[in-house]
Protein backbone atom coordinates (compact mmCIF):
# COMPACT_ATOMS: atom_id res chain seq x y z
CA UNK A 1 0.00 0.00 0.00
CA UNK A 2 2.75 2.37 0.42
CA UNK A 3 4.42 1.78 -2.35
CA UNK A 4 1.52 1.91 -4.54
CA UNK A 5 0.85 5.37 -3.08
CA UNK A 6 4.33 6.63 -2.88
CA UNK A 7 4.38 6.33 -6.54
CA UNK A 8 1.02 8.19 -6.90
CA UNK A 9 -1.58 5.37 -7.21
CA UNK A 10 -3.05 6.46 -4.29
CA UNK A 11 -6.75 4.31 -6.01
CA UNK A 12 -4.77 1.48 -6.41
CA UNK A 13 -3.10 1.52 -2.50
CA UNK A 14 -6.76 2.24 -1.32
CA UNK A 15 -7.92 -0.78 -3.53
CA UNK A 16 -5.37 -2.62 -1.81
CA UNK A 17 -6.57 -2.07 1.18
CA UNK A 18 -10.10 -2.57 0.46
CA UNK A 19 -8.66 -5.98 -0.31
CA UNK A 20 -6.78 -6.76 2.62
CA UNK A 21 -10.03 -5.54 5.27
CA UNK A 22 -12.38 -7.63 3.82
CA UNK A 23 -9.68 -10.89 3.39
CA UNK A 24 -8.86 -10.13 7.23
CA UNK A 25 -12.32 -10.01 7.88
CA UNK A 26 -13.58 -12.85 6.27
CA UNK A 27 -10.16 -14.97 7.46
CA UNK A 28 -9.29 -14.16 10.37
CA UNK A 29 -12.56 -12.26 12.11
CA UNK A 30 -10.51 -8.98 12.61
CA UNK A 31 -9.96 -5.42 10.91
CA UNK A 32 -6.58 -3.98 9.86
CA UNK A 33 -4.39 -2.30 11.99
CA UNK A 34 -4.59 1.32 13.34
CA UNK A 35 -1.23 2.45 11.45
CA UNK A 36 -2.89 0.93 8.12
CA UNK A 37 -6.30 2.17 8.90
CA UNK A 38 -4.20 5.56 9.48
CA UNK A 39 -2.47 5.16 5.99
CA UNK A 40 -5.83 4.28 4.18
CA UNK A 41 -7.06 7.51 5.71
CA UNK A 42 -4.34 10.10 5.11
CA UNK A 43 -4.67 8.61 1.45
CA UNK A 44 -8.06 9.70 1.37
CA UNK A 45 -8.19 12.66 2.58
CA UNK A 46 -4.50 14.41 1.61
CA UNK A 47 -3.51 16.01 -0.96
CA UNK A 48 -1.05 14.26 -3.05
CA UNK A 49 2.33 13.89 -1.96
CA UNK A 50 5.67 15.82 -3.13
CA UNK A 51 7.59 14.04 -6.09
CA UNK A 52 8.12 10.44 -5.78
CA UNK A 53 11.80 9.51 -4.49
CA UNK A 54 13.57 7.66 -7.48
CA UNK A 55 14.22 4.49 -5.60
CA UNK A 56 10.40 4.02 -5.69
CA UNK A 57 9.19 5.54 -8.89
CA UNK A 58 8.55 2.50 -11.37
CA UNK A 59 11.20 2.02 -14.10
CA UNK A 60 9.52 1.66 -17.59
CA UNK A 61 12.57 0.95 -18.82
CA UNK A 62 13.37 -2.31 -16.99
CA UNK A 63 15.23 -5.13 -18.81
CA UNK A 64 12.98 -8.01 -20.43
CA UNK A 65 15.03 -11.02 -19.35
CA UNK A 66 14.03 -14.60 -20.58
CA UNK A 67 12.32 -13.25 -23.69
CA UNK A 68 14.89 -13.18 -26.71
CA UNK A 69 12.43 -15.44 -29.18
CA UNK A 70 9.64 -12.97 -28.29
CA UNK A 71 11.72 -9.63 -28.53
CA UNK A 72 12.72 -10.97 -31.60
CA UNK A 73 9.27 -11.64 -33.28
CA UNK A 74 7.94 -8.22 -31.77
CA UNK A 75 10.89 -6.61 -33.86
CA UNK A 76 9.90 -8.28 -36.80
CA UNK A 77 6.49 -7.43 -36.88
CA UNK A 78 7.62 -3.97 -35.72
CA UNK A 79 9.77 -3.46 -39.34
CA UNK A 80 7.40 -4.84 -41.07
CA UNK A 81 4.46 -2.52 -39.78
CA UNK A 82 6.46 0.37 -40.77
CA UNK A 83 6.71 -0.78 -44.51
Amino acid sequence: MGRLAASGDRSGALAVFGELRTRLLQTLRISPSDETRRLAQRLRTESPAAPVPSQLRRVDSAPFFGRAVELERLAVCASAARL
